[in-house]
């Protein structure tokens, strides 16, 4: 497996923090305002019985309790693989990205759609569910360093961002924000990771020159 290198995740990170930025000026000039409003009418309309049991399901697994206990079952899987580095760069990405987020939510105090089909408190923009996916998802396709791996995260990522829609709890924008904000995390994290586990390699690598 070809470890990954850190200038073109630390150049990926900061596209997506670039976008993030955007979308959130975008959401507080109301500029996503009408995408928002009809895509929320419209997953609304299109909800039928087995996608919100689905959805609702999602949520829970996706929610803080159900994101701590991935969280920490894959980093186990990576200690007790003997990879130390990927298992802190999973950690460091999902507290991370939980942070993150909850300091833009309280930033920005969006207002989620009034008629969700969860009652669920907390500001809209970023969406945290979808915050966490994408950086669990992220780091771990990192990690794993394989196409499938990558598929996989991202099928995650969207089915996450849509049972948000689904449930009617989130905005478009508010999904994209957390999406955005999860792998920006998690690129980022594992730039500074690879960066520093190279620094580390080096005077190893010269005392046995």
């Amino acid at each position: 497996m070809r470890p990954p290198r850190p200038a073109p995740l630390a150049l990926g990170g900061l596209a997506c923090v670039v976008a993030l930025v955007a979308l959130a000026a975008a959401v507080g000039a109301g500029a996503t305002e009408q995408l928002d409003v009809a895509v929320h009418a419209w997953a609304v309309d299109a909800r039928t019985e087995w996608m919100a049991s689905a959805a609702t399901a999602l949520a829970v697994l996706g929610g803080t309790t159900g994101a701590v206990v991935m969280g920490a079952v894959v980093v186990l899987i990576l200690l007790a693989a003997r990879r130390p580095w990927a298992a802190i760069a999973v950690a460091a990405s999902a507290l991370g990205a939980f942070a993150l987020s909850e300091t833009i939510k309280a930033a920005v105090g969006r207002l989620r759609p009034e008629d969700g089909l969860l009652s669920v408190p907390g500001a809209s923009f970023p969406s945290g569910h979808a915050t966490e996916a994408a950086a669990l998802a992220v780091a771990l396709a990192i990690a794993a360093g394989t196409r499938w791996w990558v598929l996989l995260a991202a099928a995650w990522m969207t089915a996450m961002a849509a049972s948000r829609l689904v449930l009617g709890v989130h905005w478009l924008s508010d999904v994209a924000g957390g999406l955005l904000l999860g792998t920006a995390t998690a690129l980022l994290v594992w730039a500074l990771v690879t960066a520093l586990r190279r620094v580390g390699r080096r005077p190893r690598e010269a005392s046995t020159a």
